[in-house]
C-alpha cells in the first residue's frame, strides 16, 4: 500500500533529523504503532465484513477518508495553525494502521465477491489468485511510494510531501 510505503522512505529521517531529533528506538515505536494498528484494523474489518456489515464499498471509502484525513495531520500540512507534536505523529500512525486495514480487507473480500459472481468457482484456486493479485498491487505501490516519497521530502520537505500523498489519496 503506498499510504505505507510513503512513510518507508520518509518518516524516519522526519523523526531523526526535522523537527523531533528522536532515537532510534523511539522511531521504532513511532513505526510500530501503525503496524500494531493495522493488525488490530484487519481483525477488526474482517470481522464486520464478515458477520455485521457486509458492505465492503462503505469500508473501503472509510479507510480512504481516515488516511486522508491521517495524512492531512501527520507533517501537519503546512496550511494547518498547528506545529508539529510528537503526539499527533502517534495519533496519525495509528490512523494510518487502522485506514489502510480498512482499505486492503474491504479491497480482498470485493474483489473476491465480484470474481465468485463473474463465475469463478468458489474455490481455494480463486481465493488464492485473488489474494496474489491484490497483494501484488500493494507490493509495486509499497515498492514504489518510498522511493517518490524520498526524492519529494528532500526536495519540499516532509510536510509538504504529506499533503502531496494526501492529494493521492484524495484523488484515487
Amino acid at each position: 500500500m503506498a499510504a505505507f510505503g510513503f512513510h518507508d522512505g520518509t518518516l524516519e529521517f522526519h523523526l531523526k533529523e526535522g523537527e523531533f531529533r528522536l532515537p532510534d528506538i523511539e522511531v521504532a515505536a513511532v513505526f510500530a504503532v501503525l503496524y500494531i494498528m493495522y493488525a488490530l484494523g484487519a481483525l477488526f474489518w474482517g470481522y464486520l465484513l464478515t458477520y455485521k456489515m457486509e458492505k465492503e464499498d462503505v469500508s473501503v471509502l472509510l479507510g480512504f477518508v481516515i488516511l486522508t484525513t491521517a495524512f492531512l495531520f501527520v507533517g501537519p500540512a503546512p496550511f494547518l495553525p498547528i506545529p508539529p507534536y510528537l503526539w499527533i505523529v502517534y495519533m496519525t500512525q495509528g490512523a494510518i494502521g487502522f485506514g489502510g486495514a480498512a482499505v486492503v480487507v474491504g479491497s480482498f473480500s470485493m474483489a473476491l465477491k465480484k470474481a465468485i459472481e463473474r463465475g469463478f468457482p468458489d474455490s481455494l484456486w480463486t481465493y488464492a489468485t485473488v489474494c496474489g493479485f491484490l497483494f501484488s498491487a500493494i507490493t509495486i505501490g509499497s515498492s514504489i511510494a518510498p522511493l517518490l516519497s524520498r526524492y519529494a521530502t528532500e526536495n519540499i520537505r516532509y510536510e509538504n510531501a504529506a499533503v502531496i500523498m494526501l492529494a493521492a489519496l484524495t484523488v484515487w
